[in-house]
């Protein structure tokens, strides 16, 4: 893909991303990888972080936002992209200190509309590509 300066390799498995940064890093790669519940603290940390930003509309938080809409096939489905520097918030973030090259915090919030029906979701991811919260939501 000409957008990326680097391969990108994402992870939807709980033991990726402690197992798998460094050796993705020891490649000259980008890592993007999705924090599940199943993870825990990690995920908790993250999720609590952009809880308290959204809910004070992220006022004084660093961040970078972009959004998008997009329909078709009877679908109407907006996303958003919020995208935060860790390291200027590490009190928030202790359990992700251990990810290699950890540079961006991302929360990506979609509601698909299709009929009568209408779906919301919000997932997190860790990524070591400090890149725009418009290049992640092309990445997932």
């Amino acid at each position: 893909m000409p957008w990326l300066l680097r391969d990108v390799s994402s992870a939807w498995t709980p033991w990726a991303a402690s197992e798998r940064s460094p050796k993705i890093r020891r490649k000259k790669a980008d890592y993007l990888l999705a924090l599940k519940g199943n993870q825990g603290n990690p995920h908790e940390d993250v999720k609590d972080f952009f809880e308290n930003a959204l809910a004070h509309g992220f006022e004084g938080v660093r961040h970078d936002f972009h959004e998008d809409w997009d329909a078709g096939h009877g679908r109407i489905e907006y996303r958003a992209c919020w995208s935060v520097d860790p390291t200027h918030y590490a009190r928030c973030f202790p359990n992700i200190k251990k990810w290699l090259g950890l540079s961006r915090v991302v929360m990506v919030r979609t509601q698909r509309h299709m009929a009568d029906t209408t779906t919301e979701d919000t997932r997190f991811y860790l990524s070591s590509c400090s890149s725009s919260a418009s290049h992640f939501l092309a990445m997932v």
